[in-house]
């Protein structure tokens, strides 16, 4: 080369071989250096949750699965801030405003940021584990992705809620626990006809933590701890009752899951929330059933008074 030819660089021939050297070695630093100025942050993750919302808690759950980094914004659902309904709006225009909001920003600080909003839980929960998750959180295959939201139509865990309002009628509470012991008994049929295929248990793919658990385990959590407060029910105690192992083995393992327990609502919380969503609705039926009997009043009061030509003689009790 030119550089070995120059006899006024050095007279040692071992000099210009180690030049050449570090001359390379330069560039290479250099070519790092510029590729490490130019390559951009990483998204910077926000989510706003209430606390409470299981909702929300299938969003927080995917993120500590999928180990990156995200900041929280908390918001309280009764009084909402205008940060709060200015990010879910921009997903949503005209929404109310509900939780979970994922503010997604790529490329923090650079000329091309760019800002994403992602809203309702289960499309969140799907991105985070798609694009930030491994293979066993969001399987490649479509129909085992598939399966997953299969999962979490069948599982009967939601419904606890709906169970809890028909507590003050003793009847209608043995109805519905009976129906409950029913559909965990079904869940353990489904877990049974797909584990044989996927590894066996605990979960749907072995040990795999999908989306699914993911989306599930907030009502899992909710529906063991409210119903052995409010109701006496202890849904373990039901699963073995109803000869249903895989049903039980997946809520244990669920209830023991790292990213279940550190996103979780302390139980004295739950248990307010959940009092206080309950006290809400008796209030809304309460209203709802003064309002329904004020209607027909009227109603019949109308009536009367167009057929007899005059008021009715007697008040509608």
């Amino acid at each position: 080369s030119r550089w070995h030819q120059r006899s006024d660089l050095t007279s040692d021939l071992t000099m210009p071989k180690f030049s050449h050297h570090l001359v390379c070695g330069a560039h290479v630093l250099l070519a790092a250096a510029v590729a490490l100025s130019t390559t951009p942050a990483p998204p910077r993750l926000t989510l706003w949750t209430s606390g409470t919302c299981p909702y929300a808690q299938r969003a927080q759950i995917a993120l500590e699965e999928a180990g990156v980094p995200y900041g929280v914004s908390k918001v309280d659902l009764r009084d909402k801030s205008e940060a709060f309904l200015e990010a879910y709006r921009r997903a949503v225009p005209g929404g109310r405003g509900k939780v979970p909001v994922l503010e997604v920003l790529y490329h923090p600080g650079g000329k091309d940021e760019a800002l994403t909003t992602l809203v309702e839980s289960l499309p969140v929960a799907e991105y985070v584990c798609e694009s930030y998750g491994t293979d066993a959180s969001y399987p490649r295959a479509p129909e085992a992705r598939a399966l997953c939201r299969v999962l979490v139509e069948v599982q009967p865990f939601s419904g606890y809620l709906a169970l809890l309002r028909r507590r003050d009628d003793p009847i209608d509470l043995a109805d519905g626990i009976s129906d409950l012991g029913k559909a965990v008994k079904d869940f353990d049929r489904f877990l049974e006809a797909h584990q044989q295929e996927n590894n066996g248990g605990p979960f749907l793919f072995g040990e795999d933590f999908t989306f699914a658990e993911m989306a599930v385990a907030p009502f899992v959590q909710r529906c063991v701890a409210t119903l052995r407060y409010f109701v006496d029910v202890d849904v373990r105690e039901m699963c073995k009752f109803r000869n249903a192992p895989r049903a039980l083995a997946f809520v244990e393992a669920v209830l023991k899951r790292p990213s279940v327990v550190a996103t979780g609502v302390p139980e004295a919380d739950l248990i307010d929330s959940t009092r206080t969503m309950l006290d809400r609705f008796m209030d809304a039926q309460k209203e709802a059933k003064k309002k329904a009997l004020e209607e027909a009043r009227a109603l019949l009061e109308a009536t009367v008074s167009s057929s007899s030509g005059g008021p009715p003689t007697s008040p509608v009790s």
